[in-house]
């Protein structure tokens, strides 16, 4: 019978603090649990013998743990699989196998981007020409991002001056290299297969960045205080060991830049010493909390550095000071050009030149031959005598020179086609839309019907409608029938003159999964497999997020606003909130501190620095600081929009609770100060 051993199916043995390990037997007899007995031991250097340091064994034929102190670095330890013998002591049982790891602290390096690359898809290397029909294969050397996300940028020069036309985004992998691809921006293709005088466009090129904004340019924004605060967000001046903290960041305006925070000691006669070193993170919001610190005996030590009382006196006090740095770059490939002649056409897994033929080869059909349509959401409502505004999020807004379905006849073994498409995420379940819809080809006949389901890529698991139907039957009405699938006038049939098509839905009962409204083209009014070469929008519909009920809190505190203000804006508020189902304890004392409190809680910061620019969902929160001269004491004002008004203690004519807060606001404006409200939406 072969031996049982260990394998590490995730992880090596020599492997960086904080990365999770995964062991398994192989040639294992049973899968049972409680059959196999793991444990972790460490080497008592004193005694010269191994001794368990896990309290809690693995039971099973696979094992996770990892090490994150970092008094493990360096240290080798021993990961062991017994036979449960059911015996009191872990080494009484009998030793299958054993293996060493050793962790090791991540050496940080520099974050920069060393190289930008990109080639057409189908080929190994970059071009100098591209044709509208391409898609581009990105990729990015990098050094000290590895896990980050970076951006791609198409970019073109005008006049001199870097014009950023489409942006994407990706993580950078284990390799340290960033892949994705991408297609050309949709309003680059209609110019220049629109404008005949134009001919092609040169000057194109890759930028790969981190720290930049979405132009491609330097954040602007300024990090304007950094200080400790305890578990309830209250500043502190005052720590001790045991004591768990958090590093806040405020800064104003937008900061896109990488950034990393030190905790030094600061010593009067020797060089500081570091106490603790972030990862490289973002900012998300204008008042950030890093994650928690506890001050352990083993932190406060490294104060010590290679000070004494004779030289210093932090062997028992300890001065901490906090230091941030900003980390941004980017590298660009060479220029191409973009041209509107069709180009050979690739197939195959890998990115191989295979001719269909040596005398002719297979060619995209171009836009005049092809039924093309896209489609935008002009307005959304909830289903109402006054439609409701609804919020929607964009989550990805990516117009694409989609394959029609002619193009997926030519068949090639291993050949796809994969599309960027929009998804839109709207948060009601009964609603109307209002689509604009306009053609990128030039034939404009054909058919758009919508496919509702649970199924995330409906594109791809479609079978029949019958699938559909057993989810969802009786409780989906679109436009005013029971349906999900498109039959009979739930197909839109599109004509040269169509400019828009308007959808309803009701969800009229309970679904416990998110929904899914596919839209699907055709040349054909008979109802074809969808595939993703015929999907050209996608909404999500999300269930209910728990935690807190905004219609409950939203109903509480209509019953209880009174007419006039009576200055207790936060205790309204706050109830408003316990009968949406939330806990409020650990909240502040003052309306103006509610802010770090709403983000515990899971609210999110909206960046809305001027009302004009902003419109309220049902359920938003504002929070205002103080202003100069506030009469009784310096409490701010939090108010909660109800879908038509603010409320607070009082139903609200307007965004501002008076004269004073919208003056202060000016005032700021005008000085370029960090303007005294913040949004947030749960």
């Amino acid at each position: 019978m072969p031996d049982e051993k260990i394998k590490i199916t995730k992880g090596t043995p020599s492997h960086t603090l904080g990365e999770r390990l995964k062991f398994e037997v192989i040639n294992s007899i049973s899968k049972n649990e409680g059959y196999y007995l793991w444990n972790v031991f460490s080497c008592n250097n004193d005694e010269k013998q191994w001794k368990p340091i896990r309290t809690i064994n693995g039971k099973s034929y696979k094992f996770e743990c990892h090490f994150e102190k970092e008094s493990s670095d360096g240290v080798t330890f021993q990961v062991r699989v017994y036979k449960n013998d059911k015996k009191p002591e872990i080494e009484e049982n009998t030793l299958l196998d054993f293996i060493e790891v050793t962790p090791h602290k991540r050496i940080e390096k520099a974050p920069k981007i060393i190289s930008t690359h990109f080639f057409p898809e189908g080929e190994y290397d970059t071009n100098n020409k591209v044709s509208v029909y391409d898609s581009l294969h990105l990729r990015a050397k990098t050094e000290g991002l590895t896990g980050k996300e970076i951006q791609f940028h198409v970019c073109q020069e005008e006049n001199g001056k870097e014009i950023v036309k489409d942006t994407v985004s990706t993580r950078v992998d284990h390799t340290d290299y960033a892949t994705t691809k991408i297609k050309l921006p949709i309003d680059t293709i209609k110019s220049i297969l629109t404008n005949k005088n134009q001919g092609n466009q040169k000057d194109y090129y890759i930028k790969a960045s981190f720290g930049l904004d979405k132009n491609g340019k330097k954040s602007t924004g300024e990090i304007t205080k950094t200080y400790f605060i305890d578990k309830q967000g209250n500043p502190i001046e005052k720590i001790s060991i045991g004591d768990t903290i958090r590093v806040c960041i405020d800064s104003k305006g937008e900061i896109a830049d990488f950034l990393q925070y030190t905790i030094y000691e600061k010593d009067k006669c020797t060089s500081d010493d570091v106490i603790f070193q972030s990862p490289k993170f973002k900012l998300n919001n204008n008042h950030f909390f890093c994650r928690e610190i506890v001050v352990t005996k083993e932190l406060f030590n490294k104060g010590y550095g290679v000070s004494h009382t004779a030289f210093d006196s932090d062997y028992n006090v300890q001065d901490y000071y906090i230091k941030v740095e900003r980390f941004n770059g980017s590298a660009n490939s060479h220029t191409f050009e973009v041209t509107s002649d069709t180009l050979k056409v690739h197939y195959g897994k890998s990115p191989v030149k295979v001719t269909v033929n040596e005398k002719k080869v297979e060619q995209l059909p171009l836009l005049k031959d092809i039924f093309l349509p896209a489609l935008k959401i002009e307005a959304a409502n909830k289903i109402s005598l006054e439609k409701e505004p609804l919020h929607i999020a964009i989550e990805k807004q990516t117009y694409q020179i989609l394959s029609s379905k002619s193009i997926m006849d030519i068949k090639q073994d291993g050949r796809a086609r994969y599309i960027d498409i929009p998804i839109t995420r709207i948060d009601r379940n009964s609603m109307y839309i209002h689509f604009s819809l306009f053609h990128l080809g030039e034939r404009k006949y054909g058919y758009i019907y919508p496919i509702i389901s649970t199924m995330p890529n409906t594109e791809k698991d479609y079978k029949d409608h019958q699938q559909i139907e057993k989810s969802l039957t009786s409780k989906v009405s679109v436009n005013d029938k029971e349906r999900t699938t498109p039959f009979g006038d739930l197909i839109y049939k599109i004509y040269p003159t169509t400019t828009y098509i308007d959808f309803e839905i009701t969800i009229t009962s309970k679904i416990d999964k998110d929904i899914y409204i596919d839209f699907f083209y055709s040349d054909f009014s008979s109802i074809i497999t969808p595939t993703t070469d015929g999907l050209i929008f996608k909404i999500k519909l999300p269930t209910k997020r728990s935690g807190f009920d905004i219609d409950d809190a939203v109903a509480h505190l209509n019953a209880a606003a009174k007419e006039k203000s009576i200055g207790s804006c936060a205790k309204y508020v706050r109830e408003a909130m316990e009968a949406g189902g939330m806990s409020t304890n650990g909240r502040p004392d003052y309306a103006c501190k509610y802010g770090p409190f709403l983000l515990r809680k899971g609210f999110n910061q909206i960046n809305i620095t001027d009302p004009n620019d902003y419109t309220p969902i049902k359920g938003d929160i504002v929070v205002f600081d103080t202003y100069p001269g506030q009469p009784k004491y310096p409490a701010g004002h939090i108010q909660m929009y109800n879908g038509e008004k603010w409320v607070s203690d009082f139903v609200q004519r307007r965004f501002w609770p008076n004269t004073a807060y919208e003056n202060d606001y000016k005032k700021r404006k005008e000085e370029k100060r960090e303007v005294n409200f913040k949004i947030f939406r749960w």
